[in-house]
């Protein structure tokens, strides 16, 4: 296994060993390639849920961990960008993560909810922003079960993390707008 960090004439540490077993050889991240959600069918309508996270923060949890260590050691200077680089990337990861786990607890009281008529009478105003909701929400989950990489699926092309709490804003949003109505 070749260390890039390193010149010719050092051998590896333990720290290049910890920063070649988190991230792999380069700014390959091997364990993160291979980390799924859990996306099951949700009720045969041909959407999807997220189901179990426990191993995906187990395994963040444990690769935050070794980052701090990394950080703490007085070798990290010549990986100091690629554990930066990490910290923010599995951050990120358990952000979304959470939020998915938010959302998507919302989103289903919500969709019982809003499927009966009188209630869309009711709130005609929220019916329309759930609905859009409920659309972006089935297409984020066709999108997660599609490619159930946590990695590639925390982080998707063209939407930000800002784009994803703005959706979890406005199902809070509508939530509390139906308590209010009862």
């Amino acid at each position: 296994m070749s260390f890039p960090y390193l010149a010719p004439t050092e051998k590896p540490t333990e720290i290049n060993n910890n920063i070649v077993s988190l991230i792999g050889s380069g700014c390959d991240c091997r364990s993160w390639e291979q980390n799924e959600l859990d996306i099951v069918p949700y009720k045969d309508k041909g959407h999807f849920k997220l189901k179990g996270t426990e191993e995906i923060f187990q395994a963040l949890e444990d690769n935050q961990v070794q980052l701090s260590t990394m950080k703490a050691s007085r070798f990290v200077k010549a990986f100091e960008k690629e554990v930066d680089h990490w910290e923010r990337t599995l951050s990120h990861i358990m952000e979304t993560t959470e939020m998915l786990l938010t959302v998507q607890r919302q989103w289903m009281y919500l969709e019982n909810i809003f499927l009966g008529e009188d209630i869309r009478k009711q709130l005609p105003r929220e019916s329309a922003e759930f609905d859009g909701i409920n659309k972006t929400w089935k297409e984020i989950m066709t999108r997660l079960n599609g490619d159930k990489n946590a990695l590639r699926g925390t982080h998707p092309p063209g939407q930000s993390l800002d784009q994803q709490k703005s959706s979890s804003g406005i199902i809070i949003t509508i939530s509390r707008c139906y308590s209010t109505s009862l």
